[in-house]
């Protein structure tokens, strides 16, 4: 299977994971024009696009590229721990010490 392909087809298999049409994960990812052909292996998307569809996803960008896409868990707790990656995915830097040091006063 070609490289593209396998792009393709796990960001396929993680958006539909999510409940996400590519609309929704387009525009969450700030890519919507070039969704659709990444999902048929069309065209070649550049690294920065990649990046941000990882992240909308909630994975590594490496995962994409994987033969076996990540095993992802279901239920409650999964949901809740995708919608806290989606958002801490944005933050910069100064925002993510910020969440680190809640989160630590938080679990003391």
């Amino acid at each position: 299977m070609e490289l593209e392909a396998i792009l393709g087809a796990n960001v396929r298999a993680l958006r539909e994971a999510r409940g996400f049409t590519q609309a929704q994960l387009g525009e969450r990812a700030g890519v919507s024009d070039q969704l659709v052909g990444l999902e048929r292996a069309e065209g070649e998307p550049t690294l920065k696009s990649v990046k941000k569809i990882a992240a909308a996803l909630g994975v590594d960008p490496l995962d994409l590229f994987s033969r076996a896409p990540p095993v992802e868990p279901e239920g409650a707790r999964a949901r809740l721990l995708q919608r806290i990656t989606t958002r801490v995915s944005r933050l910069g830097e100064r925002e993510l010490e910020k969440v680190d040091v809640a989160v630590r006063v938080a679990l003391e």
